[in-house]
């Protein structure tokens, strides 16, 4: 019977495989929306936050890696990974203070954003 629909009106067929296929991407969209840096403070926990450039929040708290700092830093620009932090969180300042000269380098990357 439903051989008969499709072959009485192939249209059907058509439409509903475009009809999915634009759901699909209009859905795409919505989830691969990239966060707004405003919306970055509302969205996280606590500070200091890492924040990929999707919105998902990588992890929480102060990351101290035995690599020197500078790679730190050019490793977390390659990979868009943003520092979101609070002028009067001492984890956040303890992080800032790690990173040393490379602090700039971070803040000029436009990938740091501080939360009042």
């Amino acid at each position: 019977m439903k051989v008969k629909i499709i072959k009485k009106n192939p249209w059907i067929l058509s439409t509903l495989v475009l009809g999915v296929i634009t759901l699909i991407l209009i859905l795409a969209v919505f989830v691969s929306e990239d966060v707004e840096v405003e919306d970055l403070c509302l969205k996280i926990e606590a500070t200091p936050a890492w924040v990929f450039e999707n919105g998902t929040i990588l992890s929480y708290g102060t990351i101290i890696p035995q690599s020197p700092p500078s790679e730190m830093v050019d490793t977390l620009i390659e990979d868009k990974i943003t520092f979101v932090y609070n002028e009067r969180c001492g984890y956040c300042q303890l992080q800032i203070k790690y990173f040393n000269q490379s602090w700039e380098k971070y803040v000029d990357s436009g990938l740091t954003h501080s939360c009042k």
